[in-house]
């Protein structure tokens, strides 16, 4: 087997066949009968799955945190329960702190990822209409200022 690749920083390599490897991720009910009926996983055990993953890949702060960005990423499958969503908003007054790492991470994990930064604002209506994406913008703070300031100067 080789060994994990490592960035520059010494964290490992984030890619979809590094999570897929772990036999803890593959939920099948029985591999020799795959007509058989699929069970659910117990929801305690799938959010530890994903606190695990999370936890390997992107330095926390606080356990809370794990605990939140794992609920977050639940919520995003299961989305048409719900009247409203709440926002993962990733915040750090530094820079290279690992917010990208954590959206990298989350593209990964959540349902129907679109990582993006800079969109216009009718590209990005057009898309969530379209494919109703789980949006992980990079630069949030860019988009909030430029889009305000666009509805101060048309008066909306």
């Amino acid at each position: 087997m080789d060994a994990p690749q490592n960035d520059a920083s010494g964290a490992p390599l984030i890619n979809a066949a590094s999570l897929g490897s772990s036999p803890r991720l593959v939920v099948l009910p029985n591999a020799e009968t795959p007509d058989a009926p699929v069970q659910p996983t117990p929801l305690g055990k799938l959010l530890d799955v994903i606190c695990e993953v999370l936890q390997r890949y992107v330095f926390f702060q606080l356990p809370e945190q794990v605990t939140a960005t794992g609920l977050w990423v639940v919520h995003t499958w299961a989305l048409d329960a719900f009247d409203y969503t709440p926002y993962l908003h990733v915040h750090s007054a530094e820079k290279r702190s690992g917010k990208s790492r954590l959206l990298d991470v989350l593209a990964l994990l959540v349902r129907e990822p679109w990582r993006t930064a800079g969109v216009s604002l009718a590209a990005l209506f057009r898309k969530v209409e379209r494919d109703t994406p789980t949006l992980l913008y990079d630069e949030i703070d860019t988009f909030r200022r430029h889009s305000v300031g666009r509805r101060a100067n048309t008066g909306g």
